[in-house]
């Protein structure tokens, strides 16, 4: 049932946000992901070390070592093109709206209105932001792991007997 979801999430949002395939980069794009020289090749020892990888522009260098690894995936996978990096942020956002299904059902119970609420996240136009706009990424990823945290936690929580710490230690990671 679970896989179903999933896989209803996958479509929805592939559908909604498949206009964006097509799309280049726009503003802070251009200095994240096609004139960052970081990306050109993974190395992670650089990823978590030096967070002047995250970015060409001078200043411009937060502590972002996941999404500069997810950049450099897609960068590695597109040779350049833009498809890899709006399909990933696409697939991202269907996981994270997934995850908040799976939370509202352990939290109401009720598999229609966790639907209903995954389902608002997903075609809600406030995150489609995000989605499109490749250097916001990080809001992205922010919103899944919070979210699968959540998960985490809640598994954590109801779980009576078994290895509990690992639930416990996947909600705080």
């Amino acid at each position: 049932m679970q896989l179903l979801v999933l896989a209803v999430f996958l479509a929805a949002g592939l559908t909604i946000y498949f206009p964006s395939l097509k799309a280049g980069p726009v503003f802070d794009d251009l200095h994240t992901v096609e004139q960052n020289p970081a990306l050109r090749s993974i190395e992670l020892k650089k990823f978590f070390t030096d967070p002047r990888a995250f970015s060409s522009k001078p200043g411009n260098w937060p502590y972002r070592p996941v999404t500069v690894l997810s950049y450099a995936v897609d960068w590695k996978i597109g040779a350049g093109s833009f498809q890899p990096f709006h399909l990933t942020n696409i697939c991202l956002h269907c996981l994270a709206a997934f995850l908040l299904y799976l939370a509202a059902v352990m939290l109401f119970q009720n598999r229609r209105a966790a639907l209903i609420a995954g389902m608002l996240f997903l075609v809600h136009p406030l995150p489609g932001f995000s989605v499109n706009y490749l250097s916001a990424r990080s809001g992205i990823l922010s919103g899944m792991f919070s979210a699968a945290s959540l998960v985490s936690w809640l598994k954590y929580n109801r779980q009576r007997q078994g290895p509990k710490w690992i639930w416990l230690a996947a909600s705080l990671g």
